[in-house]
């Protein structure tokens, strides 16, 4: 399964997409703020956590990610 991001331009696009949903052949949701930019992306991700990491805590865990990744490849 594939996950695609439309933007119907006419009406007539808009109720063919409503016919496949109806056929029961795709889903389709509408967005309630379409992401324009990355950014906008990443906010609404960030949004919903409640625990959030400083940034010393992201550096630290990127710092382990690149050790072990490190490691990894001088072993191969």
């Amino acid at each position: 399964m594939k996950t695609y991001a439309v933007r119907a331009k006419t009406n007539k696009a808009e109720a063919l997409i409503s016919q496949l949903v109806d056929l029961g052949v795709i889903e389709a949701e509408e967005l309630k703020k379409p992401h324009t930019h990355l950014a906008d992306v990443m906010l609404a991700i960030r949004s919903q956590v409640k625990d959030k990491l400083t940034v010393q805590e992201v550096l630290e865990e990127v710092d382990a990610v690149r050790a072990k990744r490190y490691a990894a490849s001088k072993k191969a």
